[in-house]
């Protein structure tokens, strides 16, 4: 991330012997998952890093780390932006 913000061109590459296991860059939609972001401000949306983190752990069924889940969904907006 670093790399691409100081204006360098970054591509990113994932191996996997079974790729779909584990690995969603594959499956990627380009959507930043963010809660509070400018662009859902400007359309009306009102959002929460509590919401998304229980998004994050309903989806992955309590498996992800909540440490993890918490700190991106605390950034997610600033990330989103």
């Amino acid at each position: 991330l670093a790399a691409e913000e100081a204006g360098a061109t970054v591509a990113l590459l994932e191996a996997r012997e079974n790729f779909r296991a584990g690995s969603n860059t594959a499956m990627s939609t380009a959507m930043v998952p963010a809660a509070g972001s400018r662009w859902q401000a400007e359309a009306g949306v009102e959002d929460s890093a509590d919401t998304l983190y229980d998004d994050i752990m309903a989806k992955t069924h309590g498996e992800a780390d909540p440490e993890v889940a918490r700190a991106l969904a605390d950034v997610s907006a600033e990330l989103g932006a």
